[in-house]
C-alpha cells in the first residue's frame, strides 16, 4: 500500500499487503459512516456508540473473504461476538461496556501480533450469556393478543421472496391503522428491487441486513396542504406513521413473516436513492421478509403477567402501580347522581 496524505506514518503495513476491501464495499462503509455521523447530531448518545461497533462489524464482514490465514480466525470470532452482543446496548449497559472493553483489548492484541510479531498470552474473558426466562401463554389467550405477544423485531432475513398476497395483506393492515381525521397523508412506498434495497442499506445505519421488501412510510406535503394540515405545527401526524407501522408488523407476525421498524437513516440520502420529490418526506421503514432464524424471531412466549412490568401502568393516580377498584363519586366520598354502582353495605 503506497504512502498518501493523511496516512499514519506509524502504520506497519507491508507494501505487499493485499487489498482486503473493494472500492464498492469501501464506498458502502463510507456512506454508512457519514450518515451515522449526521444522525449522531440528533439521536441519543448510545446510538452513536452502537453505530461505531456496527460499522466495525460491516468492515470485518467485508474483510473476511480475503483476509490472511493469520487474521481469518480472529475476524470470524470478532464478527460472531459483535453480531451476537451489539444489541446489549439496549438491554444491559454495564455488560455492553464490559464487552466493548474486552473487544478493544482483543483487537489490540491481534494488531500487535500482526504488525509487530508480538506474542501475547493473556486469557480471553467473554461476557456471560444473557438468559431470558421462558414463559408460557395462558391457553385462553385470544388470537390477536397471542400474535402481539409473540411478535419480535427481525433484523436478519433469508433470501426467500415475500409473496404478493402476503405483501398486500401487510399493506392492507397499514391502511386500516388510525389516521387523524381520516386524512391519508402517509403513502406507503414499496421497494423490492434488490439494487435499490442495497442502496437504501448503504445510507441507512439502522438497517442491519438486506430484506426482500422495504416499505417506506412517507409524508406527502401536498396531500397535507389539501387537507389543511400544518405539518410544521401538527406533530400528531407522526402518531399515524407509528400506528401504520405497528399494524404492518403485527400482520407480518400473523403471516409468519418477520418485520423491523427503522428510523435511523439519512433523510436526504434516502430521498435521492428513491427519487422522492421535495414534497415527499420518508419517515419510517418497515423491513419485511422471512426471518433468517425463525426460532429466535419468535422469541420466548410472553404471558399476560409479563406484559405489564412494574411501573408501566399507573392506576387512577400518578405513581399508583397496584390496581384497585375505581371509586365513583366526589373527592369527599359522596356519591354522584346517576351512579349505577350499588353502595357498599357499610359506608364510613
Amino acid at each position: 500500500m503506497s504512502d498518501r496524505p493523511g496516512r499514519d506514518p506509524g502504520a506497519a503495513d507491508d507494501p505487499g499487503d493485499p487489498l482486503v476491501v473493494g472500492e464498492s464495499e469501501a464506498l458502502t462503509l463510507l456512506a454508512h459512516l457519514v450518515t451515522s455521523a449526521e444522525l449522531c447530531m440528533t439521536e441519543p448518545y448510545d446510538y452513536g456508540v452502537f453505530r461505531l461497533i456496527d460499522a466495525a462489524s460491516r468492515l470485518a464482514a467485508s474483510m473476511l473473504p480475503r483476509s490472511s490465514d493469520e487474521s481469518r480466525d480472529f475476524i470470524a470470532a470478532f464478527l460472531a461476538d459483535v453480531d451476537e452482543r451489539k444489541m446489549w446496548s439496549t438491554r444491559d449497559r454495564e455488560r455492553y461496556a464490559a464487552f466493548l472493553r474486552e473487544t478493544s483489548r482483543r483487537t489490540a492484541e491481534h494488531l500487535v501480533r500482526v504488525q509487530a510479531g508480538g506474542v501475547l498470552s493473556s486469557p480471553t474473558v467473554r461476557p456471560e450469556e444473557v438468559q431470558m426466562p421462558a414463559e408460557r401463554l395462558p391457553e385462553s389467550a385470544e388470537t390477536v393478543l397471542e400474535t402481539i405477544r409473540a411478535r419480535r423485531v427481525t433484523r436478519a432475513f433469508d433470501s426467500r421472496a415475500v409473496t404478493e398476497e402476503a405483501l398486500l395483506l401487510v399493506l392492507e393492515a397499514g391502511r386500516w391503522a388510525t389516521s387523524g381525521g381520516g386524512r391519508r397523508i402517509h403513502p406507503f412506498l414499496v421497494v423490492r428491487d434488490p439494487r435499490t434495497v442495497a442502496r437504501l442499506r448503504a445510507v441507512t445505519p439502522g438497517m442491519f441486513s438486506t430484506p426482500p421488501v422495504v416499505i417506506v412510510i412517507c409524508t406527502d406535503a401536498t396531500r397535507a396542504a389539501d387537507g389543511l394540515i400544518q405539518l410544521e405545527r401538527d406533530s400528531t401526524t407522526m402518531i399515524d406513521v407509528g400506528t401504520a407501522a405497528m399494524n404492518m408488523m403485527v400482520a407480518a407476525q400473523a403471516l409468519e413473516l418477520g418485520a423491523c421498524p427503522v428510523t435511523s437513516f439519512s433523510h436526504g440520502a434516502v430521498s435521492v436513492v428513491l427519487g422522492l420529490t421535495s414534497t415527499v418526506e420518508p419517515e419510517l421503514f418497515v423491513l419485511l421478509g422471512h426471518p433468517l432464524d425463525p426460532g429466535r424471531a419468535a422469541g420466548p412466549r410472553r404471558s399476560g403477567a409479563a406484559a405489564l412490568p412494574d411501573g408501566l401502568v399507573w392506576w387512577e393516580h400518578p405513581g399508583h402501580t397496584a390496581p384497585a377498584s375505581p371509586s365513583v363519586g366526589q373527592a369527599d366520598g359522596s356519591r354522584t347522581a346517576g351512579d349505577p354502582t350499588p353502595a357498599p353495605a357499610h359506608e364510613p
